[in-house]
């Protein structure tokens, strides 16, 4: 799995960071990549976060079924389960 997600990492990693200065005028990329910087970090953190606090207040069961259940959200959001 690791080998996977560092294999597709490699593509997508250049290509998301390219995107940016397509969509963001000059004068506002700074302030995108700060906005793009702040989202993925703060995300991250909040994520560790929230799973140091699963793992420590219930059994580690429900760390797998609240991560399952990450995984089916965008997926009905997006339609394919209407």
């Amino acid at each position: 799995m690791v080998a996977l997600a560092a294999t597709v990492g490699q593509f997508y990693n250049p290509a998301h960071a390219s995107l940016l200065p397509e969509i963001a005028s000059e004068e506002d990329l700074n302030a995108a990549n700060s906005l793009m910087a702040i989202g993925t970090y703060g995300s991250l953190a909040l994520g560790y976060a929230l799973a140091g606090l699963i793992a420590a207040r219930f059994p580690i069961e429900w760390a797998f079924y609240i991560d399952a259940l990450t995984f089916l959200c965008p997926v009905h959001w997006s339609g394919w389960c209407s």
